[in-house]
């Protein structure tokens, strides 16, 4: 465990590092982006504190691995230029990673359990596939807003690379809708019993 949280620690020190780095240089553009992307890897123990729902480490673990791929290595280090499909992927990979994350306000929101307890698939693969559309449109809208205000270029001015990076993260978001509604009727076990496991929610009804 201690392992594991200290891959968190790790990529918060990295931001820290990089930072301090170009401070010295006196490149001061990405300031604000670094400290962000480090505040942002607090945000699972903030929201844990608040809605006292756990989140599992390796959701943790893969969140704060995504802000370092994306910012860091993405933005500062340049890997969305030297790797034309680093951008699509990323994309992609965050539909999957908000189909856990809407599990998880599911769950903050409904701590007995009871939509999965009476398996209302239907409604459960909606609210996954929703979050994950209006996650991917939120986020061009954050990319937007850094582009005219700090005069950044994370849409590259193009239409089309805001409709595709919407168009990966709603493919990503159905693909694990679809998994999770299949593995709910095949009456399976999921993500969605780690989950309640983690968080000390039955999943059986009460007779």
């Amino acid at each position: 465990m201690k392992y594991l949280k200290g891959m968190i620690y790790g990529v918060r020190l990295a931001f820290v590092v990089c930072s301090i780095y170009l401070l010295c240089q006196l490149k001061f553009d990405r300031q604000i982006l670094l400290w962000g992307s480090l505040a942002l890897t607090f945000v699972p123990e903030l929201f844990t504190k608040v809605s006292k729902v756990k989140i599992p480490i390796w959701a943790r673990i893969f969140y704060t691995l995504f802000l370092f791929c994306s910012q860091l290595l993405g933005s500062v280090l340049g890997a969305y230029t030297y790797f034309s499909w680093w951008d699509v992927m990323l994309h992609g990979v965050s539909g999957v990673f908000l189909g856990y994350v809407a599990l998880i306000i599911m769950v903050a929101a409904d701590r007995s359990g009871t939509l999965f307890k009476q398996r209302k698939t239907g409604l459960i693969v909606l609210f996954i596939l929703a979050i994950s559309i209006a996650s991917a449109g939120i986020w061009e809208i954050i990319e937007f807003t850094g582009d005219t205000l700090f005069g950044a270029n994370a849409q590259l001015g193009s239409l089309q690379d805001t409709m595709e990076d919407i168009i990966c993260g709603t493919i990503g978001g159905g693909i694990y809708a679809i998994y999770i509604g299949i593995m709910m009727k095949s009456k399976r076990r999921c993500a969605i019993d780690t989950l309640l496991d983690f968080n000390g929610i039955s999943k059986r009804s009460k007779k």
